[in-house]
């Protein structure tokens, strides 16, 4: 990978050099520049309309794990996690 040294360089990878391109060939799909919940927010416009959600994370080797949510395990990520609610179970990935 290009120069990614951190999760921000990641997730600035992902969102301007992949999915920008694929986004902005279909009018359907909107890609959200907002961070509330999750990392990315793509919504689908359309007959059918739908949410996808992208959460980014970036591992270094000297950290020897893989940080989300806030401390001690609270916040919207743990919380999907724990809940295995079906909508975010079909419509959240973790790159």
């Amino acid at each position: 990978m290009r120069d990614i040294i951190n999760e921000t360089a990641f997730e600035n990878h992902i969102r301007k050099d992949i999915l920008n391109d694929i986004i902005s060939e279909n009018k359907s799909y909107k890609l959200f520049n907002f961070k509330k919940a999750v990392d990315v927010l793509i919504a689908k416009n359309g007959a059918n309309p739908e949410l996808y959600f992208l959460e980014i994370k970036y591992h270094k080797k000297n950290h020897g794990r893989l940080g989300f949510g806030q401390a001690e395990g609270k916040g919207f990520q743990p919380e999907l996690l724990k809940d295995k609610t079906d909508y975010f179970e079909n419509n959240l990935r973790w790159i």
